[in-house]
């Protein structure tokens, strides 16, 4: 699959940006091209304190909303989530080629372009969305004859189903506004909205549950509201960020379209293969394995969507640098970024995968009650392969930047319906139920990330086909040493209360700090963690 010839994918290559020229009307090339860098200290650091935020409302809402509406009720609200997600497949052939062809214009200094490219993209998705309503409404109407429900929750299910594809056909649109902190890696930004609308989702439905009783619908209804406020204060964003960007009608382009899609289209595939890994756990288990059964693997899979978000987010911090590098037709700087990237994103996402791996007991225990320990080996199922899948994130960038991305959209189609088929087979007729479904993600997924996307990112490169493959066993190592410690601290202490888990917890923590920071990196390679921690601009 890696030593696929480059001429099998026909979209052509982005020209290199000459020097002196692109400096038409707006901004200059120079600062854009650089601002990934200039904000990497403050993205980096919104983004942690954010994942902070999130788990530290996952760790009270999550119960709380199991107490309210039932286990079995809970397992719907994550699940809904999912299923609106595979309308993004309509959708994603704009939505993910957009922030490529926005952040390359605004590159080279091209308003006109750039004004091209948004409202080609905007009116484009509006046309779709409005397309996509009847679907919206027939899939809300109908998830009750499809998915198992629990008795007396089929209309807060259909409530709750509806309000969240209206939040997603919401947020399609306005993604063409939230497109502008990308260009800008204004991920800081962006860290901040999500961090208000995971606020104010949560608080209104602790407020409604305190006046009304529990049901789906009051869920729903907050996921709707915290998407209007979310998209509101990405368009605020998007003035301010880009006032060169208006919204008119005549600079819809058809022939910017044609490209967008030309792009997108193959990002459609790989947005499949990418559903069928990820968004198609919960459908598995409700569908085969009962209502019951999605709510107990829902809140364990929480854990490894936090750490796949954290993880999207700090690759994403990068992925405009590495677009700039090849506008410029820097290869060798676009390698050398990709190369430190994904060693720098293992060795960060080793502590806490080690730590959700080695503490997963405790952790369950203290977290849902001692109904859930029996999930223990599960929860490290779902959690340890992340270790792999997550540090290759950074390579997915250099697919998008040089626009070769038909093959592995290709790829993850195959792999990802291998893994819906030997997800069934495990569950049910193998017997294993919960664990089937995982073991299938963890087997297909790794095994995809692990081998093709570093082999196939060093051909489209034209580099050695080990270029990208030594250094994910870094994060290997990393994470097989905290799950170590992790085992050797709790042989000795007892993890009976909170406060007992956070201060094993930072001691783990600040041990696996001193050495991997000592033994896993080298002294340039700490003298650069250095300048982007005191944000000065480095040659990352």
């Amino acid at each position: 699959m890696g030593t696929e010839p480059t001429t099998a994918t026909v979209e052509p290559d982005l020209p290199p940006l000459p020097q002196g020229e692109g400096q038409g009307e707006g901004t200059p090339a120079g600062p854009e091209l650089t601002s990934g860098r200039v904000h990497f200290r403050k993205n980096v650091l919104s983004n942690g304190a954010a994942f902070v935020l999130q788990i530290g409302v996952g760790m009270w809402f999550t119960p709380y909303l199991i107490r309210n509406l039932g286990i079995e009720a809970y397992g719907l609200v994550p699940l809904a989530l999912q299923v609106t997600g595979y309308m993004s497949l309509l959708t994603v052939a704009l939505s993910g080629s957009v922030g490529r062809f926005l952040t390359i214009d605004l590159a080279r200094g091209d308003t006109s372009g750039a004004n091209r490219t948004f409202n080609t993209s905007l009116l484009a998705c509006v046309v779709g969305t409005i397309i996509l309503v009847p679907i919206a409404l027939g899939l809300s109407y109908a998830a009750p004859m499809f998915l198992s429900v629990p008795a007396g929750h089929e209309s807060g299910a259909r409530i709750l189903f509806l309000t969240t594809t209206i939040g997603f056909l919401l947020t399609t649109v306005g993604g063409n506004f939230a497109v502008s902190t990308f260009a800008h890696s204004r991920f800081d930004i962006r860290s901040g909205i999500e961090a208000l609308t995971l606020l104010s989702r949560v608080g209104l439905v602790a407020t409604l549950f305190a006046f009304f009783a529990p049901g789906l619908w009051i869920v729903g209804l907050a996921i709707l509201a915290a998407t209007v406020l979310n998209q509101a204060g990405y368009l605020i964003s998007w003035r301010q960020l880009t006032p060169q960007l208006h919204i008119r009608r005549l600079d819809f382009d058809r022939t910017r379209l044609r490209e967008m899609l030309s792009m997108g289209g193959w990002m459609v595939v790989n947005q499949a293969g990418m559903l069928l890994f990820l968004n198609i756990d919960l459908l598995v288990v409700n569908t085969v394995l009962g209502a019951k059964a999605g709510g107990e693997y829902a809140p364990l899979l929480q854990w490894s969507m936090m750490l796949r978000t954290l993880a999207g987010v700090i690759a994403g911090v990068l992925t405009p640098t590495i677009i700039a590098c090849h506008a410029r037709g820097d290869h060798d700087a676009l390698v050398r970024i990709s190369q430190q990237a994904v060693k720098l994103m293992g060795l960060a996402m080793a502590l806490p995968i080690g730590l959700v791996c080695g503490l997963s007991k405790p952790l369950l225990q203290t977290w849902l009650g001692k109904d859930f320990v029996h999930l223990a080996p599960l929860l490290s199922l779902l959690t340890a392969p992340l270790c792999i899948n997550l540090a290759v994130l950074p390579l997915f960038s250099i697919n998008v930047a040089v626009n070769k991305i038909r093959w592995p959209g290709i790829v993850t189609v195959g792999l990802g319906l291998l893994n819906l088929g030997l997800a069934i087979v495990l569950a049910k007729p193998v017997g294993w139920g919960l664990y089937g479904v995982a073991a299938a993600g963890a087997v297909v997924l790794t095994l995809k990330n692990a081998a093709f996307i570093p082999l196939y990112g060093a051909r489209v490169l034209r580099r050695k086909l080990s270029t990208f493959l030594w250094v994910m066993l870094p994060s290997v190592v990393a994470t097989t040493g905290v799950m170590a410690l992790c085992g050797v601290v709790s042989s000795h202490w007892s993890f009976a209360s909170w406060p007992r888990l956070a201060l094993s917890v930072c001691s783990i923590g600040i041990t696996y700090a001193i050495l991997a920071w000592l033994a896993g990196l080298r002294s340039h390679e700490r003298k650069m963690v250095l300048q982007l921690a005191l944000g000065r601009d480095t040659a990352l």
